[in-house]
């Protein structure tokens, strides 16, 4: 992912955020969320295996990429009571919370709010355990 190595020299928390917004803003139409969102519950048989094959295997590779920048960033020495993994999973859990709300309730929510207080609980979580 281009955007990882664009932000990589960021502060910690400026990274991951920029990144997120990068990311959720890329799926910015409806279109272009029900795309994403049908691409991810496809079976093997509804796609053709090599496309279904590239996809996945891209899947891979940011989650790789994503999980050492995690490492990079943060001492898993002080952190306690959760583990990096844990914190980077959460990361990609709520990508897809927000882009599943912005697909399903996006005539309810504004996507900047809803961007901004799901930012601010994740990182006062992540900010709790990481570096305290």
């Amino acid at each position: 992912m281009q955007e990882i190595n664009m932000y990589k020299s960021e502060k910690t928390e400026l990274f991951f955020k920029k990144l997120f917004y990068s990311i959720i803003n890329h799926f910015n139409t409806p279109e272009k969320l029900k795309f994403w969102r049908v691409l991810l519950i496809l079976e093997n048989n509804n796609f053709s295996e090599d496309s279904f094959k590239i996809i996945k295997d891209a899947e891979i590779i940011f989650i790789g990429e994503i999980s050492s920048v995690f490492k990079e960033k943060f001492d898993e020495r002080k952190m306690e009571a959760v583990s990096i993994e844990n914190i980077y999973q959460t990361y990609l859990i709520m990508m897809h919370g927000v882009l599943d709300t912005a697909l399903f309730y996006n005539h309810l929510i504004s996507k900047e709010e809803l961007l901004e207080s799901v930012w601010t609980v994740y990182w006062n979580s992540v900010k709790t355990y990481a570096f305290e």
